[in-house]
């Protein structure tokens, strides 16, 4: 499934009601409030695509994420490094008594 969403829209104006009341944390934070972390122009759409075990992902708890300088999107579970190319996604996995694998 692909979705397309713009985290850069603009955001409503904050009102009194949401300031909260005294003892209160105040605002409650709104997406796409934090520019300054975005890896993102403002003007970019960013895209998203649910990767799951369907489309061959080793298991669906995922630890990390981290896109290289080529583009690949790296995917850490417990069951193996994945690694999305936009098409598909390939497993890498401990090989037992070789020390060349991953460990």
């Amino acid at each position: 499934m692909l979705s397309a969403c713009n985290p850069w829209a603009e955001q409503p104006e904050h009102t009194p009601a949401d300031q909260g009341t005294a003892g209160d944390a105040g605002p409650t934070p709104k997406p796409g409030g934090n520019l300054a972390s975005s890896p993102f122009a403002p003007d970019t759409i960013a895209r998203f695509e649910h990767l799951s075990l369907e489309q061959g992902l080793s298991q669906s708890s995922v630890f990390c994420m981290l896109q290289d300088s080529r583009g690949f999107l790296w995917i850490c579970t417990q069951d193996g490094l994945n690694k999305y190319d936009g098409y598909g996604v390939t497993v890498y996995r401990p090989i037992p008594g070789d020390a060349q694998s991953l460990s």
